[in-house]
């Protein structure tokens, strides 16, 4: 079954021409990768599957629904999620602060309990340390423990190992399973998980 199908996706940025004509899929149970430099258009994809970058031209279908009309936030209720590459953690606030906000923000009753449990245990070690106190990998596990509330069927990950060290990348892979299909964006092939397609942007 297909979760998403992108057909023929042009994005501008004014007269600045990001991504032209690209077609890709991910079927349930997939991991694809949009494989490519910083810069080639590969966030541009993500933002526009969330509904943040308008597209020039093309489709975006998630279950077989075209997302042309449906805001972001009317996205997120459908199942998509996406961790974006600068995080947007709330530097001040404490792990436990802004794993609430982000409870309140998606206005779902779900058991703070229920989440500190699926936590490794380095981050419920961390509750209540200020985030801008965490290394660059324990920064990215909040990040993606905030995407996990969402409960996502589909996950869009911008480089989700960029900025973490060796030690954590088995915590940071152990917090994005779960979820019916992944898309995430990398610069390179060397990736501690398995892949089952890749779309190169080098090779357009």
């Amino acid at each position: 079954m297909k979760l998403l199908e992108v057909k023929d996706l042009t994005i501008r940025y004014g007269s600045l021409l990001a991504v032209r004509d690209l077609s890709f899929s991910v079927d349930e149970g997939e991991t694809v990768v949009l494989l490519g430099p910083n810069g080639c258009g590969k966030s541009s994809v993500l933002l526009a599957i969330m509904g943040v970058v308008r597209p020039a031209s093309g489709e975006i279908l998630y279950l077989g629904q075209n997302l042309r009309n449906m805001k972001p936030w009317h996205r997120v209720a459908m199942g998509l999620a996406i961790l974006p590459e600068n995080r947007r953690l709330f530097d001040d606030l404490t792990v436990e602060e802004n794993l609430w906000m982000a409870l309140e923000t998606l206005g779902k009753e779900i058991a703070f309990q229920g989440l500190q449990d699926a936590l490794p245990e380095s981050l419920r070690r961390r509750m209540k340390v200020p985030c801008r106190l965490l290394s660059g990998g324990e920064r990215q596990l909040v990040a993606i423990a905030r995407l996990k509330l969402q409960r996502p069927e589909l996950a869009l990950l911008d480089d989700p190992l960029a900025g973490v060290g060796m030690d954590l990348w088995s915590e940071v892979l152990m917090m994005v399973r779960g979820v019916k299909g992944t898309l995430l964006a990398a610069p390179r092939k060397d990736l501690p998980f398995q892949v089952d397609r890749y779309v190169d942007f080098m090779a357009r």
